[in-house]
């Protein structure tokens, strides 16, 4: 540090976190030393890495520029003072404005021991404030440093083994399956999927066994010996314990009760009567429930004019940030669409069913569902192709 800094410094703040990883410790060490790895999960939750740059070497420069959920960029630059591969790495580092201003400054000691193939990490960080809005942004360091740690173990704490723990039981056609798996593909969280036929007791077996009321999704961390079921509280429980990438549901404020209001709308409003009217078509002859229909299709009706409003000027369910919410609103919207179609009276809500189309982790929950399309059933099937052709027609 500067003496500027020891002298007079706004604040100062200084943690130690110790984590044992079960990976070995040259993986641990590329994970601080790959600019393309160190981008995976340096920073706090919900924040990117659009710049990372490292010259690993004593002298050698590095910066880092973290991009929080609110779009701004926080720039970071520092210089390696010690490197001795693969056990201690020492680096200062200064927190600088987008003007060049320097905001805080600080030093970090990484240390890496390894015993029977586990790594002991041991991170020692000390700041100090330069300007005198420091001590709010030092209040936050043991937090983001602890964040960070969590974010890099699922990245190298047995990555594909401790992903590979993760067991989700559940149908490639069914829509709240789809809304897991969307979680799991947004976030790229590895799991092993079992898909549960409910009409074959040999396929069933294993989930009834876990979990007797024999609806799905089902997920099952063998790690923590967990049964975790309905979709919403999976989603959740990934937030909690497999935190990669922004979380599904902010951690409070507005936007968390404004999350979980919409997702639980998805539900109830759209995917119920949806599956009400979709249900009714699989009764056996004489059994049809019209009323239920009647009221189910009424209730569509109704979700989309209110949907109507809400997108008016979103990107997604509650902002522009995806969310738990657009997890809900993806299969329960497609679905929807394809029994009660949204028509020119919705235009908004049909340009948002066409960005869930299109975005990466639902595209792919579509194309693995094609082949069980057949089984849906209504006469109109589900048309993935062309969506946003379909927004606008």
């Amino acid at each position: 540090m500067t003496a500027a800094a020891k002298k007079a410094p706004y604040g100062e703040a200084s943690v130690t976190l110790t984590r044992v990883f079960d990976a070995p410790r040259q993986l641990v060490w590329k994970a601080w030393t790959d600019p393309k790895m160190m981008a995976q999960w340096f920073g706090p939750r919900g924040f990117t890495n659009p710049v990372c740059e490292l010259d690993v070497r004593v002298g050698g420069r590095l910066l880092i520029v973290m991009r929080g959920p609110d779009g701004n960029d926080y720039p970071m630059k520092g210089e390696f003072r010690e490197v001795v591969a693969p056990e201690r790495l020492v680096f200062s580092s200064i927190a600088i404005d987008n003007q060049g201003k320097h905001l805080l400054e600080g030093e970090t000691t990484v240390t890496l021991t390894e015993k029977d193939g586990k790594t002991t990490l041991v991170v020692k960080s000390r700041a100090v404030g330069l300007v005198p809005i420091a001590p709010q942004m030092l209040a936050g360091m043991e937090a983001g440093w602890t964040q960070s740690i969590d974010k890099l173990e699922t990245l190298v704490g047995g990555s594909e083994q401790a992903g590979m723990t993760l067991k989700l039981y559940f149908h490639p056609l069914a829509s709240y399956c789809h809304k897991v798996l969307i979680a799991f593909y947004e976030h790229q969280i590895a799991f092993e999927p079992i898909i549960v036929d409910l009409g074959d007791e040999n396929s069933s077996a294993e989930l009834r066994a876990l979990w007797p009321v024999a609806k799905f999704p089902v997920l099952r961390d063998e790690a923590r010996s967990c049964t975790v079921a309905e979709s919403t509280i999976i989603i959740e429980y990934l937030d909690a314990y497999r935190p990669v990438g922004a979380p599904f549901v902010p951690a409070a404020g507005d936007l968390a009760w404004q999350t979980r209001m919409w997702d639980r709308f998805y539900d109830q409003y759209v995917q119920e009567p949806m599956q009400k009217i979709v249900g009714d078509r699989l009764r056996p002859a004489g059994r049809s429930d019209s009323f239920g229909v009647e009221q189910a299709t009424a209730q569509l009706s109704r979700s989309y004019a209110m949907l109507e409003t809400q997108m008016k000027s979103k990107t997604w369910a509650t902002g522009d940030a995806f969310s738990l919410a657009d997890c809900a609103a993806a299969p329960a919207l497609f679905y929807a669409n394809t029994i009660v179609p949204l028509g020119a009276k919705h235009p908004n809500t049909r340009a948002y069913l066409a960005r869930l189309m299109m975005r990466p982790s639902f595209a792919r929950v579509l194309e693995e569902a094609r082949p069980y399309f057949d089984l849906f059933p209504m006469e109109r099937k589900p048309q993935i192709t062309s969506p946003l052709r379909a927004a606008n027609q």
